[in-house]
């Protein structure tokens, strides 16, 4: 019915589809104030999995090192901890799992949380949408 030609032209552009989709900056913006010392979190991106930059230079907490966990849950999520750590006085990012990716279907919600010895520094939760390894935050 469909000719081979036909089939990896509609291959092809649906892997370019999907390359244009994984480039786009898709974030929900994150705001200084948020959590209970404001502003260590910068924004959560989505793309390929989820990604954030953590500063820890701020005097409350940065003499210590800050763990952080991302949860990305929803109906069909597979693979979806990720868990890293940020030295003291320095600069990081939580990202989520690259190997194995997390993959999953439908609705979601990702929560950001840094903590320090027990206490959680700060929480990040966004939602947003998953199909396969893509992760389309704040719609």
């Amino acid at each position: 019915m469909y000719t081979p030609s036909f089939r990896k032209q509609v291959s092809l552009m649906l892997a370019l589809v999907i390359l244009l989709l994984s480039s786009l900056p898709l974030a929900a913006a994150v705001h200084p104030d948020e959590g209970p010392l404001g502003g260590m979190v910068g924004a959560l991106r989505g793309g390929f999995g989820v990604k954030a930059p953590i500063d820890n230079y701020q005097l409350a907490w940065g003499n210590r090192p800050v763990t952080w966990t991302i949860h990305i849950e929803g109906d069909f999520v597979l693979f979806g901890h990720s868990s890293g750590t940020v030295a003291a006085m320095g600069k990081g990012t939580a990202r989520s799992s690259l190997l194995p990716p997390a993959i999953g279907f439908g609705a979601v919600t990702v929560t950001l949380t840094v903590s320090s010895e027990g206490s959680i520094l700060e929480e990040v939760t966004r939602t947003g949408a998953m199909i396969g390894p893509f992760i389309f935050l704040g719609l």
